[in-house]
């Protein structure tokens, strides 16, 4: 009876900090991603850059990648992308659905000849973060 207890407990435990987890990652999603517009009035384009802060505590969920997109983006950037666009209301279509492609993306920039050295020894913070650029779909119809 006492290890059943104890289960319950570990169990309850577990999804208490999953969900304090999330709910604070969603919270402060600002913090580790950022939407604007390519050009200045102008909703159709946007650029996608994701913190390296971001990066480094969900390493080993970037691996998961979303399927037929065209471009190599995660999950969970994919996952932050679409609630940052549903934040500041863009790319929607009139059927008021989130409608946007992904059309390249730039990786992280080093200021160094070695920089992937430098950067796994020396944790070095790269001069520009990972970021993607997109365009609304919905603004073609």
């Amino acid at each position: 009876m006492n290890k059943f207890f104890k289960n319950i407990n570990l169990k309850i435990l577990y999804i208490s900090f999953t969900l304090t987890f999330v709910i604070s990652c969603s919270a402060n999603s600002e913090k580790y991603g950022k939407i604007t517009l390519h050009t200045t009035g102008n909703r159709d384009t946007f650029i996608f850059t994701v913190s390296e802060e971001f990066l480094e505590n969900n390493s080993s969920s970037l691996k998961n990648e979303v399927k037929n997109l065209g471009i190599k983006i995660s999950v969970v950037e994919y996952n932050l992308l679409k609630k940052l666009l549903k934040d500041k209301k863009f790319c929607y279509n009139q059927k008021n659905n989130q409608d946007f492609t992904i059309v390249s993306r730039q990786e992280k920039i080093y200021d160094m000849t070695f920089s992937h050295l430098i950067a796994t020894s020396y944790k070095a913070r790269p001069l520009t973060a990972r970021s993607y650029f997109g365009e609304c779909k919905s603004s073609k119809n």
